[in-house]
């Protein structure tokens, strides 16, 4: 379910004209949290807007019961930060 919601994520991305470098999916769960690169998030991704709404709409449908963009956005390693 991670490929098929990043595959989605990039094709909503790409039909929005919206140009991404870094983009994972990560599963916690029963929850994905979406990173990108931050500089999308207080743009065309800022939370609430519609196309953040028409993205979360996708990483759903791909098989997460929930979903939320992380606030920091894209870094290597962030499943790491969990282990303290």
């Amino acid at each position: 379910r991670v490929e098929r919601a990043e595959a989605a994520v990039r094709q909503i991305l790409d039909d929005a004209a919206v140009v991404v470098r870094d983009l994972r999916v990560r599963d916690v769960g029963e929850r994905a949290s979406v990173e990108l690169d931050a500089a999308l998030l207080t743009g065309a991704l800022s939370p609430g807007s519609p196309l953040a709404d028409r993205l979360l709409d996708g990483v759903r449908r791909a098989g997460f019961p929930a979903a939320g963009l992380d606030p920091k956005g894209f870094r290597s390693g962030s499943m790491n930060e969990a282990l303290g």
